[in-house]
């Protein structure tokens, strides 16, 4: 189990703010703690138990309302930064249909 620290949150929001996503928003708040939770833990693969995860830690949200703010955020990006920062940091070409809650968590915490 990898421990999450200061110098990997930093790393974490550069990339998502190289993505394109703001990283103030809600919805990528959440992305981070869904990051956060596949480094801590690799066995959490199932996107609905991360869901279920930080809604266990968070009193306010339910997991359908995380679902939909780190789907907002995603849809809500800035596509030329996306288009731009894509292969640096995943290694392969722009792939728009990458941009799934699934596919997006699965591959940044590859790459972080």
């Amino acid at each position: 189990m990898e421990s999450i620290n200061s110098s990997k949150n930093i790393i974490i929001y550069n990339t998502i703010r190289r993505l394109g996503l703001r990283p103030n928003h809600r919805g990528t708040i959440f992305i981070v703690k869904a990051v956060q939770l596949v480094r801590k833990n690799p066995d959490i693969i199932v996107i609905k138990n991360i869901y279920m995860e930080i809604a266990k830690n968070s009193n306010t949200f339910t997991p359908e309302q995380i679902r939909v703010a780190i789907k907002y955020a995603i849809d809500h990006r800035n596509e030329q930064k996306s288009i731009q920062n894509f292969k640096e940091i995943f290694g392969y070409e722009y792939d728009e249909e990458m941009f799934t809650n699934k596919d997006f968590l699965e591959e940044l915490a590859r790459v972080i």
